[in-house]
């Protein structure tokens, strides 16, 4: 199971993801758009909830790019605001 831990920036759990589809890609599993973005949604832990909710129910057509940049505004914003990333203080999966 991935997790996120803290500490661990967002573009690394972005690559980690994108290590996972090649892999997949490797072993000849296709996956469309549609099911990336899902995957990816999904993949997001629970934290994340409201983020995936927002998507899942607000447009009829989601494309990966739309999810990374918002993951990353969010990511940037709540830094900026807050003034810790949204890497958590413990591990949730």
């Amino acid at each position: 199971m991935l997790c996120i831990v803290e500490g661990t920036p967002m573009e690394s759990h972005l690559n980690e993801f994108n290590l996972i589809i090649m892999d997949l890609l490797f072993i000849g599993i296709e996956i469309d758009n549609e099911d990336h973005v899902l995957l990816f949604l999904y993949y997001l832990s629970s934290i994340y909830h409201n983020f995936r909710k927002t998507f899942l129910f607000s447009r009829k057509t989601i494309t990966l790019e739309e999810v990374y940049s918002s993951l990353v505004f969010k990511y940037l914003i709540e830094r900026h605001f807050n003034g810790n990333p949204l890497a958590t203080k413990e591990m949730y999966c």
